[in-house]
């Protein structure tokens, strides 16, 4: 799974909860692939597809 594949999975989650600690929980895990997706694009060998 890539991290394309993986980053709307939070979002849905946040979207679909009114639990904060679950919102929360789901806007750490955003930003954590969000960090590694730029992470990655900084290495200059990452190439997009499309």
């Amino acid at each position: 799974m890539t991290h394309a594949q993986i980053f709307p999975a939070p979002a849905k989650v946040r979207a679909l909860t009114k639990n904060t600690l679950v919102r929360d929980l789901a806007n750490q895990a955003n930003n954590v692939a969000l960090d590694h997706i730029k992470v990655l694009e900084a290495t200059g060998l990452v190439t997009s597809t499309r």
